[in-house]
C-alpha cells in the first residue's frame, strides 16, 4: 500500500488518516493522534475521554448535562429549553400532535408566561390568543413569531430563539 502524500499536522507522520481526515487539507491528522494520542490535549474531566480540540470536547460534555427541562406536553425531560421546544414544536410530541396545533399550543404557553410577551411579535404587532385558542387575525403558519429580545431577530419556532440566545 502506498504512503499517503500528506503527513499528519500535529506530528507529521505519513498516516493512517480516517476517511474524513483525508478531506480536511492542511489541518488533516493521523488516526493516531485523532484517537488520543499525544495532541488530543482536551480531556473530559466526568469520563476522562480526550478530544483533538476544545469544539469537541464541549459538544461531548453537552452528553453529562442532566436533563432538567420537562416537555409542557408530555413530561418527557430534555437537557436543554432548546431540545425540549424542539421536541414539542416538531408535532411528535403525543400531547400535542402536528405542528401547527403545537406551534399554537407553543404560542399560548409563551404568551401566557410572565415576561413572554417579549420573545412575541409578528408584523402587525404582537399576536394574541382569542376565547377559542386560535391565534388573532393576521396570524400565518408561515410568519416569524418569535423575537429574540437580545438581538431583535425574528424566528419561526420558540427553539430558534433558544438556540440564538445560546449562542450569544
Amino acid at each position: 500500500m502506498p504512503k499517503p502524500a500528506y503527513a499528519c499536522a500535529s506530528c507529521g507522520r505519513y498516516g493512517p488518516f480516517s476517511n474524513s481526515q483525508k478531506k480536511q487539507g492542511a489541518s488533516r491528522r493521523c488516526t493516531a493522534c485523532v484517537a488520543g494520542g499525544p495532541y488530543a490535549s482536551f480531556t473530559c474531566s466526568t469520563c476522562g475521554r480526550k478530544f483533538q480540540d476544545q469544539n469537541a470536547l464541549s459538544q461531548h460534555e453537552q452528553t453529562h448535562r442532566s436533563r432538567d427541562y420537562p416537555c409542557p406536553g408530555c413530561g418527557k425531560m430534555y437537557r436543554g429549553m432548546t431540545d425540549t421546544a424542539r421536541h414539542f414544536e416538531s408535532g411528535v410530541c403525543e400531547a400535542c400532535p402536528g405542528k401547527d396545533n403545537a406551534r399554537r399550543a407553543m404560542y399560548g404557553l409563551v404568551s401566557s408566561q410572565q415576561g413572554g410577551s417579549s420573545f412575541l411579535t409578528s408584523s402587525q404587532g404582537t399576536l394574541q390568543l382569542t376565547h377559542n385558542g386560535e391565534l388573532s387575525s393576521g396570524y400565518s403558519e408561515t410568519e416569524n413569531l418569535y423575537c429574540c429580545p437580545a438581538c431583535g431577530k425574528t424566528f419561526f419556532n420558540l427553539s430558534g430563539v433558544c438556540r440564538s440566545a445560546a449562542q450569544t
